[in-house]
């Protein structure tokens, strides 16, 4: 199953997007037939990923939906709350994106090491931001996204070059509407939680801000 869940993803970075959902739509009826449920949802992820990616998000909502039960993995439930939330933002709906991101950290906050599914082993509070930041980007609140890509670039393992290139790119987009800003503070502070990090609740005055590629 694996095995073909990766060749999807080699069809979808080069653009075979039909040939990838034709192998994760395999892997799906191999985890079922193997009643492996938390393989399932990751693949359904993937399905929702490819639906966003090509303008279907009604679709990828639907599905991400019907995967999040089928897994009790905090890290799991996270990826689905956070891809869900990225095409609720395409769909417009600020109010249900802003729950899901909302959902998506609080998963992520309870997540233990160690314990999560081997297809969503790799997310981290940075993909949490980043992809934060994009959904504010969709919905149009520019300066929100620019707090959580600041962030998501801050956290990002420096080897996740490609990661990176893909934040930077987002920041880039979103730069034409940010006003001028005030020169850095001498002495920088730093957000005390996940919440501030994103830009999903403001910052208390204690305060001192999808398989990715790099995998």
């Amino acid at each position: 199953m694996k095995v073909v869940q990766h060749a999807g993803w080699l069809h979808f970075d080069q653009g075979e997007h039909t040939h990838a959902v034709r192998h994760w739509t395999g892997a799906l009826h191999a985890a079922h037939a193997a009643d492996n449920r938390y393989f399932g949802a990751g693949i359904l992820s993937d399905i929702a990923y490819a639906a966003n990616w090509l303008n279907q998000p009604s679709t990828a909502v639907d599905i991400l939906e019907h995967a999040r039960t089928r897994t009790h993995s905090a890290a799991a439930r996270s990826l689905l709350d956070l891809r869900r939330a990225r095409a609720l933002a395409a769909l417009g709906d600020d109010h249900n994106a802003d729950r899901a991101l909302r959902s998506a950290e609080h998963e992520l906050d309870r997540a233990r090491p160690g314990y999560a599914p081997a297809w969503v082993s790799w997310m981290s509070p940075a993909d949490l931001a980043i992809d934060a930041g994009r959904c504010w980007l969709d919905l149009g609140k520019h300066q929100r996204a620019e707090t959580a890509l600041a962030e998501g670039l801050q956290l990002l393992d420096p080897v996740r070059a490609r990661t990176r290139s893909v934040m930077l790119a987002y920041r880039a987009e979103g730069a034409p509407a940010q006003p001028k800003r005030p020169a850095a503070s001498n002495s920088p502070t730093r957000p005390s939680n996940t919440s501030a990090r994103t830009g999903l609740i403001r910052p208390s005055r204690t305060c001192t801000p999808s398989q990715p590629a790099d995998q």
